[in-house]
């Protein structure tokens, strides 16, 4: 092998820079290119396809606001949620059915729930207990199962937590003929629960029932 001049050309110079090529060829040193190095980008990430059930769920999550909202409501900033102030500011502008979507809970509000709803000045309605002011808030949980899966277990682990979120009054939205028939057994489940020093109004109900119940709601209001 060729012994090689540690001092090389100024590669500035195209001329130049053709020599010092020629030498490292001469003394059979491979030349990396950038156009030869493999390439360090990663092939982009492609989203895992929605599995069915959680394509029901949020489906029917939709439908929910969609009828809310013909119902009557009228979609707010969940911000306001916790806030009497911005609350009766929303009602000035808005009128006094408010709906929420993706509305937190829990100490440290990293949980939330699909919807929460609140009606001003709330003077019937069978099925709900409003606050001392009158004013009723309803936190709604929807649960939607077209096959077996464990979407039923979710439902369990909302009635066990049902003391973190602020409202009184709770409603299990469930949709799909899996959850609707084991509607009996949370029943049951619910009715085991210690309820601790402030009861909660819990329901659960078919997507139908909850439909009537709110359209009940409004109505009478």
């Amino acid at each position: 092998m060729p012994h090689l001049n540690p001092t090389l050309p100024d590669i500035d110079d195209d001329d130049n820079c053709a020599s010092v090529i020629d030498l490292f060829e001469a003394a059979g040193i491979p030349l990396v290119t950038p156009a030869s190095q493999p390439s360090k980008l990663r092939a982009p990430r492609t989203q895992a396809p929605k599995t069915k059930r959680g394509s029901n769920g949020q489906k029917f999550e939709k439908e929910t606001k969609r009828f809310l909202l013909s119902a009557g409501f009228v979609a707010t900033d969940p911000k306001i949620h916790d806030d009497d102030t911005l609350l009766a500011s929303a009602v000035a502008l808005h009128g006094k059915f408010l709906l929420m979507q993706n509305v937190p809970f829990g100490f440290d509000k990293h949980r939330h729930t699909e919807f929460a709803v609140y009606i001003s000045q709330c003077t019937r309605g069978h099925l709900w207990f409003p606050d001392i002011h009158g004013n009723l808030s309803i936190r709604i949980e929807c649960k939607s199962q077209e096959e077996r899966g464990t979407s039923h277990e979710k439902i369990h682990a909302v009635l066990n937590n049902h003391q973190a979120y602020p409202e009184k009054n709770i409603v299990v939205v469930c949709n799909g003929d899996i959850l609707i028939e084991r509607i009996p057994e949370y029943r049951d489940a619910l009715a085991k629960i210690a309820r601790g020093n402030e009861p909660k109004n819990i329901l659960i109900m078919s997507y139908a029932d909850f439909q009537t119940a709110m359209t009940e709601l409004v109505s009478l209001n």
